[in-house]
């Protein structure tokens, strides 16, 4: 479920492209050389497997360590993991 172009991806089409004389073979490098964006997973409060469900299904308080102390089923930290079952 990637929202993201992965590298590998992005060559192969601009491959395609010069192959195909759709763009110049400079157009292909100038974009392959652009950095790519050090992207990652989130995984938000309300399927953290350390969010601590409360009654009508309310989050109230993060069980790691280091974790949060005001949840927001939306909100997210560096130390979230996924429960089981939530995909």
């Amino acid at each position: 479920m990637a929202n993201y172009i992965k590298r590998v991806d992005l060559e192969n089409r601009l491959h395609a492209l010069c192959a195909a004389q759709r763009i110049t073979a400079q157009d292909a490098i100038d974009i392959a050389l652009l950095p790519a964006a050090d992207v990652r997973p989130v995984v938000f409060c309300k399927v953290c497997k350390y969010a601590e469900i409360a009654s009508m299904g309310h989050l109230s308080v993060c069980k790691h360590p280091k974790g949060m102390i005001d949840l927001n089923p939306n909100s997210y930290c560096s130390y979230g993991e996924r429960r089981d079952g939530n995909d």
